[in-house]
């Protein structure tokens, strides 16, 4: 508010009081001024201090510091909004200063500081008037921020163009570059898919000045699109939550076309792996008196099938290799499930292991040499109502350690498929190990509680079959992309397998050529 000056004039004012002294003087020599009723009389400001120092402050702190604006002259002084400039964090306290002065008046006009950036920081508050000599006139307002600041290093990241389902990451920097400790509470992402947030902090965490942690964004992009995510760090930074961005794009190679004969009996192998322990000889009874039904339905689809009977800790298949060529080869099949004495198999509670032996006998000099071929699916049959004992013997033989071998046996790792006819609903011990082999392989997961040989037997053959159907493909495909052709027309019947990245048709294709035109993947980096 506008108030009457009791100050001593400056140093303009008495430069004014001392030419009124010299007027008498002046009109004893015929000198004089205009006259007074026609001087519209000199508009004047004075501003002081012209500079204010905040000195030092910490996070939440306020300080004032005033300055004061006086009409020195002998007319009216008219006064525009005053402007703030420069770093964040000065305010103008006062907001209703007058448009005008009369000479004499003052106002004083208050100016606040509370720290949200780090270390110096400077600012001006100008007084534009109508005084002409000096119409605009700078306060100069300085202060030094003792608090902590979040700084996120790259704030903004471009992947540029990555491969569909390839991988690339970018370490993203938190560190405090205050002169305080700063207490980092939260993080948030909030991105397109494929884009993700990992290995993040452990928080809340304090941050000492110059302290540091780090957090990663993932891109695998999904498609050939484009992709942006955001990272908020939320922390006491008096300045507020920092933001990261990053941005990427999903590329694809050009289409592609892969065609398959189908062929009218593709090869199949199988290893059926039976535990003989006391408690299954019934079970393995009804296996074999159900082995006619079961290879009626593989040779609906193949005469080029052959099959391996493990049951002993050699691994060696009981019988030697079966085919549909055998003279009589449901009788030596029912033979061969019931072959071995419990009180001498130490692995008849280790299906996996027994598999994984029987592979290993198939190269030259193993007794069951040959019986592997390069384009045949292999298909894991297991029988049993305990679970998978393997890791008893020692700690890492678990299932994945056999699955690992196995597929390392074959030339193509994702021919390889696992099924069992297992203690499923928990009548005897449970399937744990192969319950979880056959999930990772999409193999057939049967109840041997159920006592249902009839139906457990045409499931197996079907999954068998299923297997001589599935077209590989190159590369990996983009799924939606996929258009499967028979002697060049576009047939249903089929399904897309990511995992094994194949496309697999219920039946046999109508036809003698499969076409399978796509979009690939790219190769990663």
């Amino acid at each position: 508010m506008a108030r009457l000056s009791t100050r001593r004039p400056g140093a303009r004012s008495c430069a004014l009081l001392a030419l009124a002294a010299l007027l008498p003087a002046c009109t004893d020599y015929g000198l004089g001024l205009p006259d007074a009723q026609n001087d519209p009389g000199v508009p004047a400001i004075d501003v002081t201090p012209r500079a204010l120092d905040f000195l030092s402050g910490q996070a939440g702190d306020v300080t004032t510091r005033r300055f004061t604006i006086a009409n020195v002259g002998d007319a009216l002084v008219e006064l525009e909004p005053l402007a703030l400039g420069g770093d964040a964090g000065f305010s103008l306290l006062t907001t209703d200063l007058p448009s005008e002065l009369a000479p004499g008046d003052w106002v004083d006009v208050d100016v606040a500081w509370t720290p949200i950036a780090p270390g110096v920081v400077e600012g001006t508050v100008t007084v534009d008037s109508s005084d002409a000599d000096e119409p605009s006139i700078p306060v100069a307002l300085t202060a030094e921020g003792l608090i902590g600041s979040l700084q996120i290093s790259p704030d903004d990241w471009d992947f540029g163009e990555v491969a569909v389902a390839c991988e690339q990451d970018v370490e993203l920097t938190l560190q405090n570059v205050g002169r305080a400790d700063l207490t980092l509470t939260a993080l948030s992402y909030d991105g397109d898919v494929g884009l993700t947030l990992i290995d993040e902090p452990a928080l809340p965490l304090v941050l000492a000045p110059g302290a540091y942690t780090t957090a990663t964004v993932r891109f695998v992009p999904a498609d050939v699109v484009d992709a942006s995510g955001l990272l908020t760090a939320i922390s006491d930074d008096p300045a507020g939550d920092r933001t990261a961005v990053q941005q990427g794009a999903g590329v694809g190679t050009a289409p592609r076309s892969e065609t398959f004969p189908v062929d009218t009996d593709p090869p199949l192998d199988l290893i059926v792996a039976v535990d003989r322990s006391s408690s299954m000889l019934d079970d393995a009874v009804s296996l074999g008196a159900g082995f006619t039904a079961f290879a009626a339905a593989l040779s609906a689809n193949t005469s080029d099938w052959r099959m391996g009977v493990v049951t002993q800790d050699d691994g060696c298949f009981n019988g030697g290799v079966l085919s549909p060529l055998d003279a009589d080869v449901a009788a030596a099949f029912a033979l061969a499930v019931v072959t071995g004495e419990d009180a001498e198999i130490v692995y008849d509670e280790a299906l996996l292991k027994l598999s994984s032996e029987a592979l290993g006998q198939t190269d030259s000099g193993g007794c069951n040499a040959g019986f592997l071929r390069e384009d045949a699916p292999l298909h894991v049959i297991v029988v049993s109502d305990e679970p998978e004992r393997s890791y008893q013997e020692a700690a890492a033989w678990t299932w994945d350690f056999w699955l690992e071998r196995m597929q390392g046996a074959l030339d193509r790792p994702d021919a390889l498929v696992v099924s069992g006819v297992v203690d499923k609903s928990d009548c005897n011990e449970g399937d744990a190990g192969y319950a979880e082999a056959i999930a990772a392989t999409g193999g057939a997961h049967l109840d041997l509680c159920s006592d249902d040989w009839g139906s457990h037997l045409a499931a197996l053959a079907e999954v068998s079959a299923s297997w001589l159907w599935t077209y590989p493909l190159a590369e990996p495909a983009q799924d939606g992309t996929i258009e499967v052709l028979v002697d060049g027309e576009a047939v249903d019947g089929w399904s897309w397998d990511a995992d094994a990245n194949a496309v697999v048709f219920d039946d046999r294709p109508p036809g003698d050529e499969v076409e399978v035109r796509y979009q690939g993947q790219g190769e990663c980096p």
